[in-house]
């Protein structure tokens, strides 16, 4: 491993424990599900629906018809495992619909 990596790898763990001791990195894992919604449900639902923002483990999503809201409905928890999965633990509580 070059110096260069050596830096980039103590830059990650300076900036996790920053994070961690300020109580961000909780607020910024719950924010990556916003942004990686579309990854975790895929492009099919992910055209149907959009997550707009997560406030206390709730995950708000929007979507496009009452049709594709009972389908996604159903695939809660599925859904829920899948995000808490990558990010990296019991972050989504609760999906609500609107």
């Amino acid at each position: 491993m070059d110096r260069f990596a050596k830096g980039m790898i103590s830059l990650k763990k300076i900036l996790d424990k920053t994070l961690q001791s300020q109580g961000m990195d909780k607020r910024l894992r719950q924010e990556s599900a916003v942004v990686h919604w579309e990854d975790i449900v895929g492009e099919k639902i992910a055209k149907a629906s959009k997550a707009v923002k997560i406030d206390r483990g709730t995950l708000l999503i929007e979507v496009k018809s009452c049709a594709w809201k009972q389908q996604i409905q159903m695939l809660k928890p599925d859904i829920i495992k899948k995000l808490n999965a990558q990010l990296g633990g019991d972050i989504v509580k609760d999906i609500r619909f609107r």
